[in-house]
């Protein structure tokens, strides 16, 4: 969910300029978009098709003999990355545990644009996919866009199996790769998510940490189709690798939120302590022949007749463990 006060209109203008920017300079250069994927295709001959790569119950769209990895602009609406802070990790659930996001255009008319010519790319994989693809959950259709892949699959004991190291940022404590070997699956590189953050002349390493919703993002990613038991299909995005573009309107909606809330008194909260109940502890006091204090005869009143000086006479006679009166009264001068 998109942080309060958020900017949604010059979000989505800077999503617009970006793609923008995408269009005139980088066709050639990395992934394509949507868009120049479809113009390429209709243009230029092309070798598509559908084909199996590593497990052959999953099928992905391939071009030139490799496998097509598209990119898309939009802003995070939902991240779901490692270390799954807030999921409870255990032996039996990690083996559905998905890192994925879902983007959103945010009425951008460059995002919807290229959303348009995703739905005529896998609308084209009709023509060559050897089962029927199930409509009802192609991902292509909705407005928000969800791009993920599974964390871990089983392992293999019986075939070569690639594998890739999970990294400590992604995982501080070891607990998803604990509960991994117990339940016996792995980290593959097909499993593998890029975290970057894109800048002008290169891509740097990013912490899976830093990405909230707000940011505008750029998605890479590659289109499977899995088998079901219904002998269908069904089309998923595959999440390869996500890069940070823009920041700024996260970091001013997050500030005017922290701004409002000093402004009304919820910035400055008390802590809730827990209240102690305590017992008196009656201690005798020295007594003193000072123009200041008390007189001696004042203490010695209550001593001898009131019920406080019997409570203070116990007192002092335990503390001295032998039960002698203690030093500040064999002073007084009882009369």
């Amino acid at each position: 969910m998109l942080p309060n006060d958020y900017d949604s209109h010059g979000a989505g203008l800077r999503v617009d300029s970006v793609i923008k920017e995408l269009l005139i300079h980088d066709r050639c250069e990395g992934p394509l978009l949507p868009s120049q994927w479809k113009q390429l295709y209709i243009e230029e001959e092309s070798n598509f098709g559908i084909g199996a790569v590593g497990d052959e119950e999953t099928l992905y769209l391939i071009w030139n003999g490799a496998r097509l990895v598209l990119r898309m602009i939009g802003v995070l609406q939902t991240v779901n990355f490692a270390p799954f802070a807030d999921r409870r990790i255990t032996t039996e659930k990690v083996a559905y545990i998905q890192q994925f996001l879902i983007l959103d255009g945010l009425l951008s008319d460059r995002y919807n644009t290229e959303i348009w010519a995703l739905q005529d790319i896998t609308d084209t994989l009709k023509e060559t996919a050897p089962m029927k693809i199930d409509d009802d959950r192609n991902p292509t259709y909705a407005t928000h866009l969800q791009v993920g892949t599974r964390m871990f699959v089983p392992r293999d004991d019986e075939h070569e199996q690639a594998t890739t190291a999970i990294s400590n940022l992604m995982d501080p404590n070891r607990k998803l790769r604990g509960c991994a070997d117990e339940a016996g699956l792995v980290h593959t590189p097909m499993n593998s998510v890029e975290f970057l953050k894109r800048t002008n002349s290169e891509y740097v390493n990013l912490s899976p940490m830093s990405f909230k919703p707000g940011d505008i993002v750029e998605v890479h990613f590659s289109l499977a189709l899995f088998k079901t038991s219904r002998n269908t299909l069904i089309p998923k995005l595959m999440l390869r690798s996500v890069a940070s573009v823009d920041t700024a309107f996260t970091m001013l909606a997050r500030r005017a939120m922290r701004e409002k809330q000093l402004a009304s008194g919820q910035g400055y909260r008390t802590l809730k302590r827990k209240r102690v109940e305590t017992e008196p502890v009656y201690r005798p006091a020295k007594a003193t022949r000072s123009a200041d204090k008390e007189p001696a005869a004042h203490v010695t009143s209550g001593y001898e007749g009131g019920s406080e000086g019997e409570e203070h006479d116990t007192c002092a006679s335990k503390s001295d463990g032998a039960g002698a009166v203690s030093e500040g009264f064999r002073d007084m001068q009882i009369e």
